[in-house]
């Protein structure tokens, strides 16, 4: 290919000149393909701009190249390019010398970190070799691909991967990929042996492995019947058609795949798998989030499985006997019906006994069964049908629980929705035709729509629907009140993050005490958990968790507390929705940096609480909101601030602006001096117009300089503060 590009042809007889040529076409582009130049490039400009990439975006672009299983090793890369330990050309210089990397010191990042990748591979191959004829057996391929790509494959999707590889090294021939030393230990063919044998008979030499795992990464595991329904639901609810689901569409989504979901945790699921830290979900890292899903599912799946399965003679693989197969489905607390469970088995023949393999397909059927009809209940667990059925019958509901619309706005006030004015009446009867259309397109039974012209009879199944409905509208105000406050500040999606960690850290745990804020040897966990801010090396990402976030899509069909009936109460009670924190909170937070606010401080942070409180970011455009909130407190704010006054997260986040901006009680010093008691090796280095922290050689500081810079380094520091030990038990999970 490299001689194509060059102008070559496809001889391999080259002369002297043309030999020259062929290696300066390889060095320039660092030996990738003109294609995967060109989409290196596409990602460089659209993280850095035409001329540099901020160095702490390293690990983000190279992951947006190779994709996010070469996360971990991108992040590798740049602390040692950071530490001066890499020492290729000029992608070596430290990053506390120079505010960017050009272009051609991106490519050679990305070659080393190609080299790493087939370096790991090749390892993994010639492990896996034991006779070292150059080929490894099929049914060996499925214990390699955790390791490499966190890919766990079933039988029948294994076969098709296998074949889509074939297919791809038809198309690209046989051209070599064997890494540097290890010449010579291929062998075989580029497809494997045997095309058309099942698994276990196949054999792949190294390229032939090659393509196979680019095969499971491009589709994350997923077989192409699985891979076309994910993207036929991602397509359903990119509402705008922008390519990308932001927060509220992903919440939608969720919830028609059957879980029950908070925006808190959606935000944790987005940063988990968010590569290009943009604050939604590509496609492609929508898939990568259903794979983390999966993998959960099928630990979880094969943990019951184990419980109850034999070997047939005490030998061979393990079989779950039909007879035990409705106890065991129980076990997921999907509340399906027996006689659904038994048209499931009836699907697949039948059979006495069940596979590992088969009773996981099966597993996923009762799962699709259960989505439906949790889709007919608005998203809804079975627990909070029950408690919106007794508040339908606590306001005078009938036998079928069918209520009027006095009975209704009852209803809505148990839940804080009050309907207390006539514009909010029709507001909420428009809601009512919105949620009749999405009922209907959910698959609820026609008598229990009722009719437009009809208000008085208002079932239950329609109920559940409309309160959806009505807290879908607080979910998507608490959203843009966030986004408002994102663009007003100008904090990135990553600095947003962090600050969410200290919000809901607080939430979760309290502010420190006094005498942690007393303690000048306050320390910042060496190993920060994976949705907080990371302080390791030049990465402007987050380590992914993928263990976290599947775990809270496993948690997602069991029954918990009465958390879903608060979270929707929360985004019912418009027009501030969503947790809250006191000014008491607030302030221990300030003292808890090492700040020493005096009193007058303390009267000036409760007038900007108040000011913001009453701005309503949700409520106005953009420029009122601008021209309202000053940096100065506002002389006209209330006064007599009650210690009990809440803080949402959006004007949390201005707070945090604020505070930064104007230095408030010192307070990014007290920041600095954090970071510089964890972590004496961090220096804050700026690329383009924001700094960013990165971990450098030298353990001096560079001054804050910006309100930008000073925000990260808020962030930053006031997340290791916040949380205990570097550990958080987050209350919201997927369920």
């Amino acid at each position: 290919t490299t001689l194509t590009d060059c102008g070559l042809g496809s001889s391999l007889d080259l002369g002297f000149e043309e030999f020259k040529h062929f290696v300066t076409a390889y060095q320039s582009s660092e030996g990738f393909l003109a294609e995967e130049v060109d989409a290196a490039r596409a990602v460089f400009r659209r993280l850095g701009g035409l001329r540099q990439l901020p160095r702490p975006r390293l690990v983000e672009a190279l992951s947006g190249v190779f994709g996010a299983h070469a996360a971990e090793a991108a992040r590798e890369l740049a602390e040692r390019l950071s530490s001066g330990e890499e020492s290729d050309g000029e992608a070596s210089r430290d990053p506390s010398q120079a505010e960017g990397l050009t272009f051609h010191e991106f490519m050679v990042c990305a070659r080393i970190l190609r080299e790493t990748l087939m370096s790991t591979m090749w390892c993994r191959f010639a492990e896996a070799d034991s006779d070292g004829d150059g080929l490894v057996p099929g049914e060996a391929l499925a214990a390699l691909l955790p390791s490499l790509c966190g890919i766990t494959l079933l039988r029948g999707s294994a076969t098709e991967l296998l074949a889509d590889a074939a297919k791809a090294a038809a198309t690209a021939g046989r051209r070599r990929r064997t890494p540097q030393g290890a010449a010579g230990r291929g062998g075989g063919t580029p497809n494997g042996r045997g095309e058309d044998l099942p698994l276990e008979q196949r054999s792949l030499d190294f390229d032939g492995f090659v393509r196979f795992l680019d095969a499971c990464r491009a589709s994350e595991g997923f077989a192409r019947a699985e891979s076309e329904e994910l993207e036929a639901v991602f397509n359903r609810f990119d509402y705008n058609s922008s390519g990308e689901i932001e927060v509220v569409e992903l919440l939608d989504m969720l919830r028609y795949l059957g879980y029950s979901t908070s925006l808190e945790t959606v935000h944790e699921l987005i940063k988990a798998v968010d590569a290009n830290c943009s604050g939604g979900l590509c496609s492609k890292e929508f898939r990568r989030l259903m794979r983390l899903h999966r993998e959960m599912e099928i630990e979880v799946t094969r943990e019951l499985f184990s419980a109850q399965a034999r070997r047939p003679g005490g030998s061979g693989e393990p079989e779950l006997q039909a007879a035990v197969l409705p106890d065991v489905l129980e076990a997921f607390g999907w509340d399906l019906q027996a006689s659904a469970l038994e048209a499931v088995a009836r699907e697949f023949g039948s059979p006495e006994q069940f596979t590992f393999d088969d009773f996981f397909t099966v597993a996923q059927r009762c799962r699709r069964l259960f989505a439906e009809q949790r889709r007919r209940h608005a998203g809804f667990s079975v627990q909070e049908v029950k408690h919106i059925k007794a508040l339908f019958q606590a306001n005078g509901a009938s036998e079928q629980c069918v209520i009027d619309m006095k009975g209704l706005e009852g209803v809505l006030a148990s839940l804080g929705a009050s309907v207390g004015t006539a514009e909010r009446r029709k507001e909420v009867l428009e809601t009512l035709e919105e949620a009749r259309r999405e009922a209907r397109a959910m698959g609820v039974a026609a008598q229990d729509l009722g009719s437009p012209d009809d208000q008085s009879a208002i079932s239950l199944p329609l109920g559940l629907h409309l309160i959806r409905a009505l807290g879908r509208q607080g979910e998507r105000s608490s959203v843009d009140r966030e986004m408002q406050a994102m663009e007003r500040t100008d904090f990135t999606h990553s600095d947003v993050a962090g600050f969410r960690e200290v919000f809901f850290n607080i939430l979760d745990h309290g502010t420190p005490s006094d005498a942690r804020a007393e303690d000048s040897e306050v320390k910042v966990p060496g190993k920060r958990r994976s949705s907080a801010p990371s302080l390791e090396g030049a990465v402007a990402v987050v380590r992914q968790p993928p263990a976290r976030a599947a775990a809270y899509l496993a948690r997602s069909t069991q029954s918990r507390r009465d958390d879903g009936i608060n979270t929707l109460r929360s985004s019912l009670g418009c027009p501030v929705s969503g947790p809250q924190l006191s000014f008491a909170d607030l302030w221990q937070l300030v003292r808890s940096l090492g700040t020493r606010p005096t009193q007058e401080q303390r009267a000036e942070l409760a007038s900007k609480v108040r000011e913001l409180a009453a701005l309503r970011l949700s409520a106005g455009s953009k420029e009122e909101a601008m021209a309202q909130s000053s940096l100065a407190p506002s002389s006209t704010a209330p006064t007599g601030i009650a210690a009990g006054e809440k803080v949402d997260f959006a004007t949390f986040l201005c707070l945090m602006h604020w505070m930064s901006k104007v230095n408030f009680a010192n307070i990014n010093e007290a920041a600095a001096s954090v970071l510089s008691a964890g972590q004496g090796h961090l220096v804050l280095v700026r690329g383009g117009t924001r700094g960013q922290l990165a971990g450098g050689g030298a353990a001096e500081h560079h001054a804050v300089s910006s309100p930008q810079a000073g925000g990260t380094a808020l962030a930053v520091a006031a997340a290791a503060v916040a949380s205990p030990g570097g550990v958080r038990k987050r209350r919201a999970s997927l369920s």
